[in-house]
């Protein structure tokens, strides 16, 4: 898996907002040892260097109906998150507490404890992503170039 992060939000939360979607990566050899559709609840915290209190977090449910979530058939699935993710006025407020030496750090939590609701509330609900013209592109090492997989 990997993110495909907005730092000035999508068409949706411009201005406003960081958008942040999960996108699901083909792995030929893990895939078929995995339960599809990708049912369990995902949680993206922005890391606040100085103040772990004041941490960004935001939590969704996969739409299990959607092929987001579905076992991968290509490189990379469709994009599925939180157009209006973390504040841009708060991150612009503690920008020192939350760059360090030119990164940000999001950590993503996956909870696979949880049964999914049967009715997911609006607050919790993921979205995709509005931003034809980046959706829509496709390049042969785009999961390379923009993705980071921590295995540790």
């Amino acid at each position: 898996m990997c993110l495909r992060l907005f730092l000035n939000g999508d068409v949706k939360a411009r201005d406003s907002h960081m958008s942040l979607y999960l996108v699901l990566m083909r792995d030929r050899i893990n895939d078929v040892n995995l339960q599809w559709p990708f049912k369990f609840k995902v949680k993206f915290t922005l890391i606040n260097h100085l103040l772990s209190n004041n941490n960004q977090s935001v939590s969704f449910w996969p739409d299990i109906k959607s092929n987001c979530f579905q076992c991968p058939t290509s490189d990379m699935n469709i994009p599925y998150g939180k157009s209006k993710c973390f504040s841009l006025d708060v991150f612009k407020k503690y920008r020192d507490q939350y760059v360090r030496n030119n990164y940000i750090f999001i950590r993503v939590e996956i909870d696979f404890s949880t049964e999914r609701p049967v009715s997911v509330p609006i607050n919790e609900a993921g979205e995709l992503p509005n931003e034809e013209e980046y959706t829509d592109s496709m390049y042969d090492n785009l999961p390379h170039l923009l993705c980071f997989s921590d295995t540790t």
